[in-house]
Protein backbone atom coordinates (compact mmCIF):
# COMPACT_ATOMS: atom_id res chain seq x y z
CA UNK A 1 0.00 0.00 0.00
CA UNK A 2 1.97 3.03 -1.19
CA UNK A 3 -1.09 5.74 0.62
CA UNK A 4 -3.48 6.38 3.74
CA UNK A 5 -5.81 8.05 4.70
CA UNK A 6 -5.26 10.69 6.76
CA UNK A 7 -7.71 13.42 8.54
CA UNK A 8 -6.17 16.59 9.41
CA UNK A 9 -7.91 18.74 12.59
CA UNK A 10 -7.98 21.88 10.00
CA UNK A 11 -9.43 20.23 7.27
CA UNK A 12 -11.44 16.98 8.41
CA UNK A 13 -11.96 15.85 4.61
CA UNK A 14 -9.98 12.50 3.84
CA UNK A 15 -6.91 13.23 2.09
CA UNK A 16 -3.95 10.97 0.82
CA UNK A 17 -0.72 11.24 2.03
CA UNK A 18 2.60 8.98 0.90
CA UNK A 19 2.75 5.83 2.79
CA UNK A 20 7.05 6.09 2.72
CA UNK A 21 7.96 9.04 4.54
CA UNK A 22 6.15 8.02 7.29
CA UNK A 23 8.98 6.87 9.27
CA UNK A 24 10.47 10.00 9.74
CA UNK A 25 8.16 12.74 10.52
CA UNK A 26 10.60 14.84 11.77
CA UNK A 27 12.11 15.39 8.55
CA UNK A 28 10.75 17.44 5.59
CA UNK A 29 9.80 15.67 2.53
CA UNK A 30 11.95 17.21 0.52
CA UNK A 31 14.88 17.21 2.60
CA UNK A 32 14.33 13.26 2.19
CA UNK A 33 14.32 13.38 -1.27
CA UNK A 34 17.23 15.67 -2.05
CA UNK A 35 19.27 13.68 0.74
CA UNK A 36 18.01 10.08 0.79
CA UNK A 37 18.68 7.25 -1.61
CA UNK A 38 16.66 4.60 -0.20
CA UNK A 39 13.86 4.63 2.26
CA UNK A 40 12.25 0.94 3.47
CA UNK A 41 14.93 -0.79 0.92
CA UNK A 42 13.10 1.49 -1.95
CA UNK A 43 15.01 3.25 -4.48
CA UNK A 44 13.99 7.21 -4.59
CA UNK A 45 15.98 8.54 -7.36
CA UNK A 46 18.01 7.64 -10.68
CA UNK A 47 21.01 7.49 -8.79
CA UNK A 48 20.56 4.58 -6.41
CA UNK A 49 20.93 2.03 -8.94
CA UNK A 50 24.43 1.23 -10.24
CA UNK A 51 25.21 1.95 -14.19
CA UNK A 52 25.33 4.26 -16.51
CA UNK A 53 22.07 3.35 -18.98
CA UNK A 54 19.85 6.31 -18.92
CA UNK A 55 16.24 4.77 -17.64
CA UNK A 56 13.23 6.79 -19.73
CA UNK A 57 10.04 6.60 -18.44
CA UNK A 58 6.61 7.08 -21.18
CA UNK A 59 3.06 7.25 -19.04
CA UNK A 60 0.23 8.47 -21.13
CA UNK A 61 -2.55 10.70 -18.87
CA UNK A 62 -5.66 8.47 -20.52
CA UNK A 63 -5.70 5.28 -22.65
CA UNK A 64 -5.33 6.25 -26.54
CA UNK A 65 -2.72 9.53 -25.09
CA UNK A 66 0.09 7.77 -27.60
CA UNK A 67 2.48 7.16 -25.49
CA UNK A 68 3.18 3.42 -26.93
CA UNK A 69 3.93 5.02 -30.48
CA UNK A 70 6.29 7.89 -29.19
CA UNK A 71 8.32 5.59 -26.86
CA UNK A 72 8.54 2.90 -29.50
CA UNK A 73 9.37 5.27 -32.24
CA UNK A 74 12.31 7.31 -29.74
CA UNK A 75 13.61 3.95 -29.46
CA UNK A 76 13.81 3.31 -32.81
CA UNK A 77 15.73 6.94 -33.29
CA UNK A 78 18.12 5.90 -30.47
CA UNK A 79 19.19 2.81 -31.55
CA UNK A 80 20.03 4.67 -35.30
CA UNK A 81 23.20 5.33 -33.55
CA UNK A 82 23.09 2.68 -30.34
CA UNK A 83 22.23 -0.11 -32.25
CA UNK A 84 21.73 -3.33 -29.90
CA UNK A 85 22.03 -0.85 -26.76
CA UNK A 86 18.16 0.33 -26.71
CA UNK A 87 15.92 -1.42 -24.80
CA UNK A 88 12.01 -1.20 -24.14
CA UNK A 89 10.21 -2.41 -21.92
CA UNK A 90 6.00 -3.30 -22.23
CA UNK A 91 4.59 -2.62 -18.64
CA UNK A 92 1.43 -1.25 -20.01
CA UNK A 93 -0.49 -4.55 -18.86
CA UNK A 94 -1.29 -7.01 -21.91
CA UNK A 95 1.07 -6.70 -25.12
CA UNK A 96 0.77 -3.07 -25.96
CA UNK A 97 4.52 -3.38 -27.58
CA UNK A 98 4.30 -6.79 -28.65
CA UNK A 99 1.18 -5.83 -31.20
CA UNK A 100 2.46 -2.82 -32.29
CA UNK A 101 5.78 -4.87 -33.12
CA UNK A 102 3.55 -7.67 -34.81
CA UNK A 103 5.28 -9.95 -32.28
CA UNK A 104 3.29 -12.97 -32.19
CA UNK A 105 3.47 -15.16 -29.10
CA UNK A 106 4.51 -17.85 -31.51
CA UNK A 107 7.13 -15.82 -32.94
CA UNK A 108 8.28 -14.30 -30.01
CA UNK A 109 8.58 -16.65 -27.34
CA UNK A 110 10.11 -14.32 -25.24
CA UNK A 111 8.28 -12.18 -21.99
CA UNK A 112 8.80 -10.17 -19.33
CA UNK A 113 8.06 -13.09 -16.70
CA UNK A 114 11.48 -14.53 -17.82
CA UNK A 115 12.99 -11.99 -15.52
CA UNK A 116 11.39 -13.99 -12.67
CA UNK A 117 14.51 -16.40 -13.46
CA UNK A 118 17.35 -14.41 -14.81
CA UNK A 119 19.97 -13.04 -12.07
CA UNK A 120 22.73 -12.83 -13.50
CA UNK A 121 24.76 -11.18 -16.75
CA UNK A 122 25.24 -13.92 -19.08
CA UNK A 123 21.53 -15.27 -18.68
CA UNK A 124 20.28 -11.41 -19.92
CA UNK A 125 19.67 -12.43 -23.53
CA UNK A 126 17.09 -15.09 -22.58
CA UNK A 127 15.01 -12.58 -21.59
CA UNK A 128 15.52 -9.72 -24.47
CA UNK A 129 14.05 -10.25 -28.11
CA UNK A 130 16.28 -8.38 -30.94
CA UNK A 131 13.60 -6.60 -33.56
CA UNK A 132 14.93 -5.94 -36.80
CA UNK A 133 15.07 -2.01 -35.76
CA UNK A 134 17.58 -2.63 -33.88
CA UNK A 135 15.89 -2.52 -30.61
CA UNK A 136 15.79 -5.27 -27.80
CA UNK A 137 12.45 -5.76 -26.60
CA UNK A 138 11.16 -7.21 -23.39
CA UNK A 139 7.53 -7.68 -24.00
CA UNK A 140 4.54 -8.07 -21.88
CA UNK A 141 2.77 -11.26 -20.74
CA UNK A 142 1.15 -13.67 -22.82
CA UNK A 143 -1.99 -14.29 -21.01
CA UNK A 144 -4.58 -11.71 -19.35
CA UNK A 145 -4.26 -13.66 -15.69
CA UNK A 146 -0.45 -13.49 -16.01
CA UNK A 147 -1.12 -9.26 -15.38
CA UNK A 148 -0.67 -9.44 -11.96
CA UNK A 149 2.89 -11.57 -12.13
CA UNK A 150 4.37 -8.83 -12.88
CA UNK A 151 5.59 -6.09 -9.54
CA UNK A 152 7.25 -3.50 -8.62
CA UNK A 153 10.04 -6.25 -7.08
CA UNK A 154 10.57 -7.76 -10.74
CA UNK A 155 10.81 -4.27 -12.77
CA UNK A 156 13.30 -3.06 -10.02
CA UNK A 157 15.46 -5.85 -10.90
CA UNK A 158 15.08 -5.94 -14.57
CA UNK A 159 15.68 -2.08 -14.17
CA UNK A 160 19.17 -2.97 -12.04
CA UNK A 161 20.34 -5.67 -14.43
CA UNK A 162 19.56 -3.74 -17.87
CA UNK A 163 21.01 0.27 -16.78
CA UNK A 164 24.62 -1.40 -16.12
CA UNK A 165 24.31 -3.10 -19.58
CA UNK A 166 22.69 -0.87 -22.00
CA UNK A 167 22.78 2.57 -22.99
CA UNK A 168 18.90 3.69 -22.83
CA UNK A 169 15.99 1.73 -20.84
CA UNK A 170 12.97 2.68 -22.42
CA UNK A 171 9.68 2.03 -20.69
CA UNK A 172 6.01 2.11 -21.62
CA UNK A 173 3.56 2.11 -18.85
CA UNK A 174 0.14 2.62 -18.18
CA UNK A 175 -0.46 6.20 -15.66
CA UNK A 176 1.48 6.41 -12.82
CA UNK A 177 -0.91 4.86 -10.12
CA UNK A 178 -1.53 3.01 -7.49
CA UNK A 179 -2.42 -0.30 -8.35
CA UNK A 180 0.08 -0.66 -11.33
CA UNK A 181 4.00 -0.86 -11.26
CA UNK A 182 4.52 2.90 -12.96
CA UNK A 183 5.32 4.19 -9.63
CA UNK A 184 8.71 1.85 -9.09
CA UNK A 185 9.90 3.38 -12.56
CA UNK A 186 9.39 6.67 -12.31
CA UNK A 187 10.91 6.73 -8.90
CA UNK A 188 14.32 5.74 -10.87
CA UNK A 189 14.05 7.43 -14.12
CA UNK A 190 15.76 10.06 -15.37
CA UNK A 191 13.53 11.30 -17.52
CA UNK A 192 9.62 10.45 -17.40
CA UNK A 193 7.68 11.55 -20.14
CA UNK A 194 4.32 12.43 -19.40
CA UNK A 195 1.70 12.44 -22.68
CA UNK A 196 -1.38 14.15 -23.09
CA UNK A 197 -3.80 14.67 -26.20
CA UNK A 198 -5.60 18.19 -26.59
CA UNK A 199 -9.15 16.65 -25.43
CA UNK A 200 -11.56 17.05 -22.31
CA UNK A 201 -11.05 13.50 -20.96
CA UNK A 202 -6.84 13.60 -21.29
CA UNK A 203 -6.87 17.21 -19.97
CA UNK A 204 -9.53 16.47 -17.26
CA UNK A 205 -7.54 13.64 -15.90
CA UNK A 206 -3.93 15.67 -15.96
CA UNK A 207 -3.54 17.87 -12.63
CA UNK A 208 -4.02 14.16 -10.37
CA UNK A 209 -1.45 12.66 -12.56
CA UNK A 210 1.01 15.69 -12.07
CA UNK A 211 -0.15 15.77 -8.54
CA UNK A 212 0.69 12.05 -7.65
CA UNK A 213 4.46 12.60 -9.43
CA UNK A 214 5.06 15.36 -7.27
CA UNK A 215 3.91 13.26 -3.93
CA UNK A 216 6.45 10.64 -5.64
CA UNK A 217 9.36 13.55 -5.91
CA UNK A 218 9.67 12.82 -9.59
CA UNK A 219 8.24 16.49 -10.41
CA UNK A 220 11.51 18.22 -11.57
CA UNK A 221 12.06 15.01 -13.85
CA UNK A 222 8.90 15.17 -15.73
CA UNK A 223 8.30 16.91 -19.27
CA UNK A 224 5.04 17.20 -20.46
CA UNK A 225 4.49 16.44 -24.05
CA UNK A 226 1.32 17.54 -25.82
CA UNK A 227 0.99 14.59 -28.32
CA UNK A 228 -1.48 14.58 -31.43
CA UNK A 229 -1.13 18.63 -31.36
CA UNK A 230 -4.15 19.94 -34.40
CA UNK A 231 -6.11 16.68 -34.19
CA UNK A 232 -9.34 17.22 -35.60
CA UNK A 233 -12.17 18.47 -33.15
CA UNK A 234 -9.26 18.75 -30.62
CA UNK A 235 -8.45 21.84 -28.49
CA UNK A 236 -6.15 24.16 -30.32
CA UNK A 237 -2.64 24.07 -29.60
CA UNK A 238 -2.88 28.10 -28.40
CA UNK A 239 -5.01 27.45 -26.11
CA UNK A 240 -3.18 25.30 -24.51
CA UNK A 241 0.66 25.97 -25.25
CA UNK A 242 1.14 28.54 -23.00
CA UNK A 243 -1.22 27.82 -20.48
CA UNK A 244 0.79 27.36 -17.17
CA UNK A 245 -1.23 24.84 -15.83
CA UNK A 246 0.12 22.27 -18.16
CA UNK A 247 3.17 23.04 -18.35
CA UNK A 248 3.43 21.60 -22.33
CA UNK A 249 7.26 21.18 -22.70
CA UNK A 250 6.99 19.30 -25.84
CA UNK A 251 4.59 19.42 -29.07
CA UNK A 252 4.13 15.80 -31.21
CA UNK A 253 1.67 16.52 -34.25
CA UNK A 254 -0.97 15.06 -35.23
CA UNK A 255 0.34 12.80 -38.41
CA UNK A 256 -2.35 10.75 -40.45
CA UNK A 257 0.85 9.01 -41.20
CA UNK A 258 1.21 8.06 -37.79
CA UNK A 259 -1.98 6.14 -37.80
CA UNK A 260 -1.23 4.25 -41.19
CA UNK A 261 2.00 3.32 -39.62
CA UNK A 262 0.67 2.04 -36.28
CA UNK A 263 -1.77 -0.27 -38.72
CA UNK A 264 0.88 -1.75 -40.62
CA UNK A 265 2.93 -2.60 -37.55
CA UNK A 266 5.70 -0.07 -38.66
CA UNK A 267 7.67 2.45 -37.14
CA UNK A 268 7.25 5.67 -38.84
CA UNK A 269 10.70 7.34 -37.84
CA UNK A 270 12.40 4.54 -39.53
CA UNK A 271 9.44 4.64 -42.45
CA UNK A 272 8.99 8.09 -43.34
CA UNK A 273 11.95 10.44 -41.62
CA UNK A 274 10.02 14.01 -43.15
CA UNK A 275 6.89 13.70 -41.14
CA UNK A 276 6.38 16.42 -39.08
CA UNK A 277 5.95 14.04 -35.99
CA UNK A 278 9.13 12.21 -36.88
CA UNK A 279 11.05 15.28 -37.14
CA UNK A 280 9.65 16.80 -33.83
CA UNK A 281 10.92 13.22 -31.90
CA UNK A 282 14.58 15.31 -32.28
CA UNK A 283 13.26 17.32 -29.73
CA UNK A 284 12.58 14.57 -27.09
CA UNK A 285 16.01 13.06 -28.51
CA UNK A 286 18.21 16.01 -27.28
CA UNK A 287 16.27 15.82 -23.97
CA UNK A 288 17.56 12.21 -23.62
CA UNK A 289 21.09 13.27 -24.69
CA UNK A 290 21.44 16.07 -22.41
CA UNK A 291 22.73 15.56 -18.99
CA UNK A 292 19.34 16.20 -17.61
CA UNK A 293 16.33 16.66 -19.57
CA UNK A 294 17.38 20.23 -20.67
CA UNK A 295 17.35 21.20 -24.14
CA UNK A 296 20.47 21.37 -25.80
CA UNK A 297 19.48 21.97 -29.47
CA UNK A 298 16.66 24.15 -31.41
CA UNK A 299 13.62 23.52 -31.12
CA UNK A 300 11.73 22.07 -34.04
CA UNK A 301 9.07 24.09 -35.96
CA UNK A 302 6.19 22.09 -35.65
CA UNK A 303 3.01 22.20 -38.19
CA UNK A 304 -0.21 20.56 -36.77
CA UNK A 305 -2.07 21.07 -39.80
Amino acid sequence: MLFKSKKSNKNPVESEEFILWHSRKDIAQKDILEDTLFLHNIPLLPKALPGNGKIIVFQGVAVGDGGTTAALNLAAVLSMASPGMVVIIDLDGYGSVRGRLGLSATDCLVSILDWKNINNQKDIAKGLFSHSSGIMVIPGVVHYDQVDEVNPSLVLKILKTLKENYSYIILDCPPVAINNNTWIAVLVADIIFTVIRPDRDSLDKFPENTSFLARLGCKGRSINILNKAGMPGGIRLADLENNKEFNISEVLPYSINVIENNNRRQLISRHNQRDYYVKSLQALNNRVQSRDGEIIGPRVDIKTG
